[in-house]
């Protein structure tokens, strides 16, 4: 039964792991399949047109062109998904139609009859949320003469998607029966160590996530490559004409010329040709009798001439359009995937201490009146990582959002970067009094109370687009996080062994960075689902998990005092002003975090949360493709900051290793602002490289935060006058000082940019800034023998 309390929460936790892969994986496709329909219908409809508008620029009148019944056929035949293909003359009248919707047809005379009167958009004209809608204008020598309009049913691609979601239900069933029995098995073998789980649960997950990416890649394959098929069977079918009139191949003209205009309508066709007996007969200008390639993906359909001699119709498209059109589609999916995985380990870590709690075995296992100090350490990963996450479910458009909310304001457009930095105004006043809280209440009420004001602030920014609101919400959003954050530092304090205090700071760094990954990439994909304020219904209700999760799992414990307290820390209130007064005479303390502290955390407030989401924006970067850029930073960040602080702890080379951050973050800066610039390298224009310096720039500032974030702490606290105020309180006081940066980032930025029209060249400046101040920290210029020694 013991082992059972703790091998039932793990298995719910797989279930709930393996719905969410499905999800994830469902909805990208649906998300992504329209446009591989569209692009199909598209490109038939181009065959049709192309051939209307050939007799149509000779001056004739649409209504005597006697080719429509005949090219709807043959579209209509190779392709029975196709719900109706009808041409509109300028009044509405129909001149021909293939409709096959039984009377749900979404475009009628009236509709067209209505366009043609107001010369409105097709999409908003005719776009319906049952059916997929191509309209096509028909442009005679002087004007348009008509349209050609093209519907398809969603409920046919809905159900083919959901047919192959359906099929690998078992697969998943037996995945999930093999994690129970080898996760039983471990809980027997190792009792409650969580490391044998996690290896469970990190196999059966994998294993679902490549049962889900199979049928994610073969729908991206199938969506590229079908406009091809479609066009080999409507050549096929055109063809067939000849055969039916009982002529011969041969003795017809014209049909080289058919095929490579086929070709040109469809860039993705490499080549088309008709061959008999491995001759070829037909084909686009570029096919020398290579029929036999390699490199191509060949789609053949098969028909006969007079003599009932087998012809065969092919269509080439290479393979690496194919692959990169599969890589550009599937990259949405494998964002969401690292994302669900950090959910995944998340959530394993939670139901594998909610399975521990409820234990007796594993509470008997704890002396009397010991905090279990494993499980302490162990459960506030989960936590830390969901307070993030409620608020960096928002970073892919928050400064979009802020815009929009002070035009729907009518407020001085100006004010969206002051919005946006309410947030950590209040984050950074909100520590010391959350520290003054943690010591006389405990952890658990810090993080209590801080989980409800999230909800309350999720809640506002879910229902209000008024200026106050929004505003109301960020200030309560900021002093959330700072009590989320204290409570964290809090509980880490009372419950983490001494000599794992890099440990304990390892818990907020993975927390954080591991939720922006997250968040970045859920929030921007659900952006596009839900719309943004189902994202924040979204947080709203993760904070209300966040809520539950306090009150079940948390015990509340306030810190000994007498133990987190060495002899030096014990100074009377009316000495501690007076102490950290001269911490601020401390040129050392002050020239770190001036150079390096403040200017790191206006940096990522104010370029990687604030301005870059701008800026691509205003490139053209859709909200999935930013969220997925900013992954690259947390990632950064990940990479190095375990490694950083070892090799800091090992060396005690802090200064080396700080200038050595600042400068790689200048690079990254430099990178992001030529961004979109037209200087060229050897000939290469930077403009068409430009993802790929965003993608390069995000991610070495990462790497260069890594290197900063711990070592610039242990760095600031290592001067004499720390000794006289203390560790607890210098610190306190350098954290406080130190989101200067937070506030004044964005600000600084905001106004960058205003000044220079959102051009990322505003990026590049701030980066040299960044250098020329890694430098002045390089050099020992007033700093003490002794301190440079230990570097």
């Amino acid at each position: 039964m013991q082992k059972l309390k703790v091998t039932l929460p793990v298995l719910f936790t797989t279930f709930l792991s393996f719905l969410l892969l499905v999800y994830v994986g469902y909805g990208e496709v649906l998300r992504t399949a329209p446009q591989f329909e569209t692009s199909k219908m598209q490109a038939q409809g181009e065959v049709i047109q192309d051939t209307a508008e050939s007799f149509l620029q000779l001056g004739l009148p649409l209504k005597e062109f006697i080719g429509f019944p005949e090219l709807i056929s043959t579209i209509g035949e190779t392709d029975q998904s196709i719900g109706a293909i009808t041409v509109f003359d300028q009044q509405g009248n129909i001149l021909a139609s293939l409709d096959r919707t039984d009377g749900q047809n979404p475009v009628n005379s009236e509709a067209v009859r209505r366009y043609f009167e107001t010369h409105d958009n097709f999409d908003h004209s005719f776009s319906h949320p049952d059916h997929f809608v191509i309209a096509l204008p028909l442009e005679g020598k002087f004007q348009m003469e008509g349209l050609l309009v093209l519907v398809t049913p969603k409920s046919i691609m809905g159900n083919k998607l959901k047919t192959a979601f359906f099929e690998i239900l078992p697969w998943l069933s037996i995945c999930l029966g093999i994690t129970f029995i080898l996760s039983f098995l471990a809980t027997a073998k190792w009792r409650f160590k969580i490391w044998p789980q996690e290896l469970v649960f990190g196999a059966s997950f994998l294993a679902a996530a490549g049962i889900v990416s199979l049928v994610v890649v073969q729908f991206y394959s199938e969506g590229v490559q079908q406009t091809t098929r479609a066009m080999a069977d409507n050549l096929s079918s055109r063809l067939k004409i000849v055969s039916s009139m009982g002529l011969q191949f041969e003795d017809i003209s014209g049909i080289d010329e058919m095929i490579q205009r086929y070709r040109t309508l469809n860039p993705e066709i490499s080549s088309v040709y008709v061959t008999r007996d491995e001759k070829v007969l037909f084909s686009s200008a570029n096919v020398n009798n290579d029929t036999t390639n390699q490199d191509v993906f060949t789609h053949s359909s098969v028909l006969s001439n007079a003599d009932n001699v087998k012809l065969l119709v092919s269509v080439n498209t290479p393979k690496e359009l194919v692959y990169n059109a599969v890589l550009d589609n599937i990259r949405n999916f494998a964002a969401l995937f690292v994302a669900t995985a950090f959910l995944a380990i998340l959530l394993i870590q939670i139901s594998f201490n909610i399975g521990r709690r409820f234990s007796s075995r594993d509470i008997k296992a704890i002396p009397a009146g010991q905090p279990d100090r494993r499980k302490g350490i162990n459960m506030i990963k989960p936590i830390f990582f969901i307070a993030v996450l409620i608020e960096t479910l928002n970073a892919s458009f928050l400064p979009q959002h802020l815009k929009e909310v002070v035009a729907y304001s009518q407020v001085e457009a100006s004010l969206a970067a002051p919005i946006f930095s309410a947030f950590f105004v209040t984050f950074a006043i909100s520590l010391i009094p959350a520290g003054k809280l943690a010591d006389r209440y405990g952890y658990r009420p810090l993080l209590f109370w801080g989980a409800i004001l999230s909800i309350m602030a999720q809640l506002l920014l879910a229902i209000s687009l008024d200026f106050y609101s929004v505003l109301s919400a960020r200030l309560i959003s900021g002093i959330a996080q700072g009590m989320l954050l204290i409570g964290v530092q809090a509980y880490i304090l009372v419950n983490a062994d001494h000599n794992k205090s890099t440990q304990g700071a390892n818990i907020i760094v993975y927390g954080f960075n591991g939720a922006i990954i997250s968040g970045a990439a859920i929030g921007s994909l659900l952006s596009i689902y839900i719309g943004i304020s189902g994202v924040f219904w979204t947080a709203t209700s993760i904070a209300v998990f966040l809520m539950a999760l306090v009150l079940l799992t948390l015990v509340n414990q306030k810190p000994d005092v007498k133990q987190s307290t060495t002899s030096n820390e014990r100074t009377t209130d009316k000495q501690k002003p007076a102490s950290i007064l001269h911490l601020l005479k401390d040129f050392e303390f002050i020239r770190s975090l001036i150079l390096i502290g403040i200017p790191t955390k206006a940096v990522l407030a104010g370029v990687t949360i604030y301005a870059l989401p701008v800026i691509l924006n205003a490139l053209g970067y859709k909200n999935d493709t930013i969220g997925q850029i900013i992954m690259f930073y947390a990632a950064g960040v990940l990479l190095t900051s375990q490694f950083a602080s070892k090799l800091v702890d090992r060396t005690g080379r802090k200064v080396a290793i700080l200038s050595l951050g600042a400068i790689l973050s200048s690079v990254g800066l430099i990178l992001i602002g030529v961004t979109n610039s037209e200087v060229s390298i050897i000939g290469v224009s930077l403009i068409n490289i430009s993802i790929y310096l965003v993608i390069s720039g995000v991610f070495i500032l990462g790497i260069a935060h890594g290197l900063i974030n711990a070592p610039i702490v242990t760095h600031a606290l290592s001067s004499n006058s720390v000794k006289s105020v203390g560790k607890t309180a210098s610190a306190a006081t350098y954290r406080f000082l130190e989101r200067i940066g937070h506030v004044a980032g964005p600000i600084i930025v905001a106004n960058l940019l205003y000044w220079m029209n959102n051009s990322p060249k505003a990026i590049l400046y701030i980066g040299i800034a960044i250098a020329i101040m890694a430098i002045a920290f390089w050099i020992p210029l007033g700093r003490k023998t002794k301190l440079i020694e230990q570097d």
